[in-house]
């Protein structure tokens, strides 16, 4: 099992394209779970737009 605690924004130092920080951790979540892991999430802000397209809807409340 794969634990996340976020504030439900992905960030990077050298990528400014918050489309693209949003899409790329979509798809290691996705690699993550093809490969059998379970992941969970708990964000601060659990409506928050990007933490729901990352990882769906909250598992954690």
């Amino acid at each position: 099992m794969l634990l996340v605690i976020s504030d439900g924004q992905p960030h990077d130092i050298d990528v400014h394209d918050p489309r693209y920080l949003v899409e790329d951790a979509r798809q290691a979540v996705r690699s993550a779970r093809r490969q059998g892991l379970t992941v969970r999430w708990l964000a601060l802000d659990a409506a928050s737009a990007p933490a729901r397209r990352i990882f769906g809807a909250p598992a954690l409340r």
